[in-house]
């Protein structure tokens, strides 16, 4: 593991129950139960994203992109980023970090020497996430070790971070890829809907994404994700609940306008190990 001792952190301990409940909420955003109350388009804007740490993921989401490539490891846009791209083109203005999968095979390359002696040319770092100090196999966090931010959103792992979500191919008795974290169910994708990976455009950089996400996105959020956004009950940048009921709104003002960020800031170059 790399040492992040460098950096001021805050505890979790006021925060537990969000922190092990984060994942299973997440994935309750379009069609979760309880009450939910509708909010305007001038409160959705006053959670916005700052430009700052949407800078920041696209960064970490163009290294993560072309060492992946260099190294043959096989990933693509999921959950919250994948709505991202087919409603608005990048990261959603108001969320706050990027999600992608891998298969579970390529875990022990990504976290091979090679690999991580890559990202660190490029002051980046890859750790299996931590919450609450236990090793969660499921996934796994990149971050840069420049992060100004002292929230933290597992473990002790600094924000603003890209997730890998750990992925188990299809077999003879089940011919689906899902998730090996819980609260992921319904987020199944079949091996016809995610190949060919296609290349694309998000926001100011290339990232992967599948064939045809549609049909996951419907099953795991519900049909109404392409229409009503909603809050995060969770603040992943403070790490404090909101409380409260469920936010929503009408999307309709925000299609197409993802999150802002400085093109300027955004690394020209990713540095690469010297091919053999």
């Amino acid at each position: 593991m790399m040492a992040t001792t460098e950096l001021d952190y805050i505890s979790d301990e006021d925060n537990a129950f969000g922190l092990l409940f984060d994942n299973l909420v997440d994935n309750m955003e379009y069609k979760g139960p309880g009450p939910t109350v509708t909010i305007s388009k001038e409160q959705v804007q006053g959670y916005f994203l700052s430009k700052h740490l949407a800078t920041e993921l696209y960064d970490l989401l163009k290294c993560t992109h072309a060492i992946f490539e260099h190294f043959g490891i096989t990933y693509w846009l999921t959950g919250g980023s994948m709505i991202g791209y087919m409603r608005h083109g990048g990261i959603i203005p108001w969320d706050d970090d990027v999600d992608i999968c891998c298969f579970m095979r390529d875990k022990e390359k990504i976290l091979s020497q090679e690999v991580q002696d890559a990202f660190k040319r490029n002051n980046i770092h890859v750790i299996e996430d931590r919450t609450f100090n236990i090793v969660n196999p499921t996934l796994s966090k990149i971050y840069r070790s420049t992060a100004k931010s002292k929230a933290i959103k597992s473990g002790r792992v600094p924000y603003p971070f890209v997730d890998i979500f750990y992925m188990l191919e299809p077999d003879k008795h089940l011919n689906s890829i899902h998730f090996l974290s819980s609260g992921n169910d319904e987020h199944w994708i079949s091996p016809e809907e995610l190949f060919p990976l296609k290349k694309i455009q998000f926001g100011p950089v290339t990232a992967m994404a599948p064939s045809n996400p549609l049909p996951q996105l419907d099953r795991g959020y519900g049909i109404e994700w392409s229409k009503q956004g909603q809050i995060h009950t969770c603040d992943h940048v403070t790490k404090q609940g909101r409380g409260g009921p469920r936010q929503v709104f009408d999307v309709a003002p925000f299609r197409g306008v993802s999150a802002e960020y400085d093109p300027d800031k955004i690394s020209t170059q990713v540095i690469l190990p010297p091919t053999s």
